[in-house]
């Protein structure tokens, strides 16, 4: 196409830099950059130069809903991509394949080897495998690699030890991790990880994992997958992290101490109560320097007299998702004693005994001495939900703000709404400064 028959703003695009052209095409989905090889002469060969490849199998989805339309979309698809990593030369920034029907193990095999031979630094895995998977072994000593994110419904075969040289994110999701050679243990090393995030993921036969991240900032665990129950231990050895968060009912986790923790968040439970007990000691005892705690009931209802105090704690979120009595409630606050924001994510709906906090006639001083926020949400503003309440106002002597977020059977009940606001207001405070807002 001659440029003097192109539009004004067409050829002002011609104009730009090779530069500034690539760098725009580095936004557009691969399947669009190649498109605009048609443009012009200028344009025909640009995209071989992109630093970001993203190919996603939906924009070549068709209104076809048979088998065989949906085959030859796939084999489209997979030929596109072959046809597009042969011809570009250029290392890259970035590598994103998305796929969302499933698709030849072995053709996304061959991709990752191609890929990593161009030094991606940022490497984006969404797959459905009709098999179980295995990386190339070239991934694991790329040394460009700076960025894996993998989520694929698939099994995902892996050697005894892992190592990622270069490594600073990893994301894996709804992966199921299997070392095929039957070794329980699998021992992962990343010496310069700082992000690590694991959610609906299992390690299926395998019965111990050990991780290795001098320089590991976050750690986030979420073990509730499709891949059924599998018990195993974890081991971290972690000292620099600073953000923690785990969920899981199945994982027994070891720690090494972490004296930076800043934040975490503990949702863990079991069917064997004593060893239970026992886990959720030794984790916290190693957690006792956080700042920012979000705890789940079935943590609170196991922690021993011997639990740490835990000083630094200023935020603590409790999660009350199932009953827990008072008691629990009145012992985990014993622990916490300088909190200054106390928030009920999930409520007060779930306790019971709340009226025994009204009988209690001595608190150490320090009890609740430094709180100044609470909130509450949702509230359905039952007895037992007003007990507690009327527990905190009287105890908190520097409270300055008591928000409550009502349930939305409760707000659209004007009555019954007006009712429990004015029981709220006439509740004795310990705190002259106190507001209340209830909405």
């Amino acid at each position: 196409m001659d440029a003097s028959a192109l539009p004004p703003n067409s050829k002002m695009q011609n104009c730009l830099p090779e530069a500034v052209l690539l760098h725009i095409l580095s936004f557009l989905p691969t399947k669009f950059a190649v498109g605009t090889s048609i443009l012009s002469t200028k344009w025909r060969y640009l995209w071989i130069s992109i630093p970001i490849l993203d190919f996603c199998d939906h924009l070549l989805f068709s209104t076809k809903s048979t088998s065989e339309g949906q085959n030859d979309t796939q084999l489209t698809f997979m030929n596109f991509v072959d046809r597009v990593l042969l011809f570009h030369k250029a290392d890259l920034l970035k590598f994103c394949l998305t796929c969302k029907t499933t698709h030849d193990p072995s053709r996304v095999n061959a991709w990752i080897s191609t890929v990593i031979m161009r030094k991606v630094r940022e490497l984006i895995i969404d797959v459905i495998l009709k098999d179980s998977f295995a990386f190339p072994k070239c991934l694991f000593k790329c040394e460009a690699l700076t960025v894996l994110k993998v989520e694929m419904d698939a099994v995902l075969n892996i050697p005894a030890s892992i190592t990622f040289p270069s490594l600073k994110i990893l994301h894996c999701r709804h992966v199921g991790f299997l070392y095929d050679q039957l070794n329980e243990e699998v021992t992962l090393i990343f010496p310069t990880l700082e992000e690590f995030i694991m959610d609906g993921c299992a390690w299926l036969e395998i019965k111990s994992v050990n991780i290795y991240a001098p320089l590991l900032k976050r750690l986030d665990i979420d073990d509730d997958s499709n891949y059924g129950t599998s018990f195993y231990d974890m081991n971290i050895y972690a000292e620099t992290l600073t953000s923690l968060k785990l969920s899981s009912c199945i994982c027994t986790y070891t720690l090494q101490n972490l004296p930076l923790i800043v934040d975490a968040s503990i949702d863990l439970s079991s069917w064997e109560t004593e060893k239970f007990g026992n886990i959720v000691d030794k984790l916290l005892k190693k957690i006792c320097n956080v700042k920012d705690l979000k705890v789940w009931g079935d943590v609170i209802k196991v922690l021993s007299s011997n639990m740490p105090i835990f000083s630094n704690v200023v935020n603590l979120d409790v999660v009350i998702a199932d009953s827990l009595g008072s008691g629990h409630m009145l012992n985990l606050l014993h622990k916490m004693p300088k909190i200054e924001s106390l928030v009920f994510s999930c409520g007060l709906y779930n306790c019971y005994d709340a009226e025994q906090l009204l009988t209690l006639t001595t608190l150490p001083q320090y009890f609740l001495a430094y709180l100044k926020s609470v909130e509450i949400r949702p509230f359905f503003g039952n007895k037992i939900e007003l007990c507690i309440v009327k527990f905190l106002l009287k105890n908190a002597r520097l409270l300055e703000k008591l928000t409550i977020i009502s349930v939305s059977l409760l707000s659209r009940d004007l009555k019954r709404q007006m009712d429990v606001s004015k029981q709220l207001l006439l509740l004795p405070r310990a705190s002259a400064t106190c507001v209340i807002n209830f909405s």
